[in-house]
């Protein structure tokens, strides 16, 4: 026999195996032991997947902070860095203008009204 067709073989086997396993399942479906027994391979098979995507993100965030770390420590490429973000932000912010006029904003000296601020100017000022 040829390895591939001892490959086949054992994959049909396999195949026939699980097939009357299912029917097993499928005849005992009340059964209260085989829904505890296929209840916890479920469970464990969950809990694995949910041990896998929680060290995914752990090892994410880990290496993000550290990536931004090393960057921070870096003047030159922080520098870099920031300008463009910043061209980036005022791309956004230029697509924004006809939803948002944020000209208001960028020109106002303050945001918030001090009621103190007296703004006359008067010519006895400038001696």
């Amino acid at each position: 026999m040829n390895e591939n067709e001892k490959q086949t073989d054992v994959l049909n086997d396999i195949n026939n195996q699980f097939k009357e396993l299912i029917e097993l399942i499928d005849k005992e479906q009340d059964s209260s032991f085989s829904i505890e027994y296929f209840e916890r391979l479920r469970n464990k098979k969950q809990n694995s997947k949910t041990k896998k995507k929680k060290w995914f993100i752990i090892c994410l965030i880990l290496l993000l902070s550290i990536s931004i770390y090393f960057i921070l420590l870096n003047d030159e490429l922080s520098y870099n860095i920031y300008f463009t973000l910043l061209s980036f932000i005022r791309l956004i912010l230029i697509r924004i203008l006809p939803f948002w006029d944020w000209t208001t904003i960028y020109t106002s000296q303050c945001f918030l009204n001090n009621p103190f601020y007296n703004n006359s100017f008067e010519l006895t000022e400038c001696n």
